[in-house]
């Protein structure tokens, strides 16, 4: 067996100590989001709400992925809001005459005080399930 290098061993300790810096910790009270409306099924031209509970006064950020028509997965970003008193957000989204056959996908997360964690992604069929 080689004899590990005062180099190599730093090298190692270094990156150890970086990772362990980059750890988040997020505080134990941090909201826990709850999908409380995803439709399940979707028709190309109507308009959908997409609603995740959680508590009141933290920001909410999410994004809608579908495959259009060329085979490519577009992205699109719905707006970042602020929970109401009730801890809802909620989002409305149409969806694109372009979006092909097939799963399309809702993921977010929330932000409070700085600190984001708690992500929520859900799945749902445009127009057919494969």
């Amino acid at each position: 067996m080689k004899n590990i290098g005062i180099k190599t061993l730093s090298a190692v300790i270094v990156a150890l100590i970086v990772q362990l810096s980059c750890e988040r910790s997020y505080p134990a009270s941090m909201p826990t989001p709850i999908l409380a409306d995803v439709p399940k099924l979707l028709v190309r031209g109507q308009e959908y709400k997409f609603t995740v509970q959680t508590t009141p006064g933290v920001e909410c950020h999410a994004g809608i992925g579908y495959y259009n028509n060329n085979d490519k997965w577009v992205t699109t970003d719905l707006s970042t809001i602020q929970s109401d008193k009730n801890g809802i957000c909620e989002w409305t989204w149409e969806i694109p005459e372009d979006a092909k056959d097939g799963i399309g996908e809702l993921r977010g997360y929330i932000q409070e005080k700085g600190q984001s964690n708690n992500l929520f992604p859900s799945t749902f069929c445009i127009e057919t399930c494969p």
